[in-house]
C-alpha cells in the first residue's frame, strides 16, 4: 500500500513538473515544440543562434527585410510576438550598429490608441485623433538606448543613441519629440544632436507633430550656433517657400510670430543654459 502511494505521489510530481514547463514553452519563443512535449527545455544559446543569423552582414539584411516587410496593421499580439523576439536578439547582440538597425524595428511596434472624446482637444481647431503607442518592451528598450548611461551604469555608444534618435522619429509616438529634444544637450556628440534635429524634423514632416515644430523654433534660437544652423536647415526643407535658407536669425524671428499650439507656455532654454518658464515668441541667440 506504502509503494502504491508512493508510486502515485511521485507520478503526479512529474505530471505537474511537465505541465509547468509546457506553460513556460507556450511563453518562450526559443523553445521547440518537442522539448514541451519532453518536459525539457532546449539550449536558449542553441536555438537562438539558429533563429538568428551569424555574420553581422546577415543580420542587418534580415532587420532590414523584416522593416521592409513589416505589417503595421498586424494584430497586437503579433507585434508582441516580433517585439519579445527581437528584444531577446538585441540583449545578446554585441555590435552597436546591428543593435541601432534593432531600435528601429521596435520602433516599427506600435499600437494605435484611439482618442478620447470625452476630454477638450488641445488645439481648439483640431480635434483629438488616435495617438500611436510603443509596446511596452519597446518602449523600454530605446528609452534606456537614449541615455548616456544605460540602467547598468554603463556609458552607450554613440553609434547606439544615434540609432535611438532615429528609432524616436520611426515611432512617431508622443513622447518622441521630447525624447528627441533632450539629445540636444551638450554633453551629447555633434552627431547625435544632428541627428535628433533630423529626427524632429521627421516628425513634423510625417506626423505634423506640433511638440516637434516648437522644438526646431527652440533649437533655432539655442545658445550653440552649431544648433542654430542644423535647425534652420531643418526648418527650411520643411518651409522652403520662406526663402530663410540656413539664417537662423530670420527664423528666430519667424518664430516670434508664432504661437505655440494652444497657448501653452514651454520650456525655453536661455543663452545661459538655465531653463526659465517663457511663452513664444522665443528668445534671441548670443551674440
Amino acid at each position: 500500500m506504502k509503494r502504491a502511494s508512493r508510486l502515485l505521489y511521485l507520478t503526479s510530481v512529474v505530471a505537474m513538473s511537465m505541465l509547468t514547463t509546457l506553460q513556460v514553452g507556450c511563453a518562450d519563443p526559443f523553445i521547440k515544440p518537442s522539448s514541451w512535449i519532453l518536459g525539457m527545455r532546449e539550449n536558449p544559446r542553441r536555438v537562438t543562434d539558429r533563429l538568428y543569423p551569424v555574420t553581422a552582414a546577415q543580420r542587418m539584411a534580415k532587420i532590414a527585410d523584416m522593416r521592409e516587410n513589416f505589417n503595421h496593421n498586424a494584430p497586437r499580439q503579433e507585434k508582441e510576438l516580433i517585439a519579445n523576439r527581437w528584444h531577446g536578439f538585441y540583449k545578446q547582440e554585441k555590435d552597436p550598429r546591428t543593435k541601432s538597425e534593432i531600435l528601429k524595428l521596435l520602433a516599427d511596434c506600435w499600437v494605435v490608441q484611439q482618442p478620447d472624446n470625452r476630454t477638450a482637444p488641445m488645439n481648439p481647431t483640431q480635434p483629438n485623433r488616435p495617438q500611436r503607442e510603443l509596446l511596452p518592451i519597446a518602449f523600454k528598450a530605446i528609452q534606456n538606448a537614449s541615455y548616456l548611461k544605460d540602467p547598468n551604469g554603463d556609458f552607450n555608444d554613440p553609434e547606439l543613441r544615434k540609432g535611438a534618435c532615429e528609432a524616436w522619429a520611426i515611432a512617431g509616438v508622443s513622447k518622441s519629440a521630447g525624447m528627441l529634444e533632450e539629445f540636444l544637450r551638450p554633453d551629447n556628440d555633434q552627431d547625435i544632436r544632428k541627428k535628433a534635429i533630423e529626427g524632429l524634423g521627421q516628425l513634423v514632416s510625417t506626423e505634423d507633430d506640433p511638440k516637434a515644430r516648437a522644438a526646431l523654433y527652440k533649437a533655432a534660437g539655442n545658445w550653440d550656433v552649431a544648433i542654430q544652423r542644423l535647425a534652420a536647415i531643418e526648418l527650411d526643407k520643411l518651409m522652403p517657400e520662406k526663402g530663410f535658407g540656413d539664417d537662423y536669425k530670420q527664423w528666430v524671428a519667424f518664430a516670434k510670430q508664432q504661437r505655440n499650439p494652444g497657448g501653452q507656455v514651454v520650456n525655453v532654454r536661455a543663452p545661459n543654459t538655465n531653463m526659465r518658464q517663457a511663452q513664444l515668441p522665443l528668445p534671441t541667440p548670443m551674440r
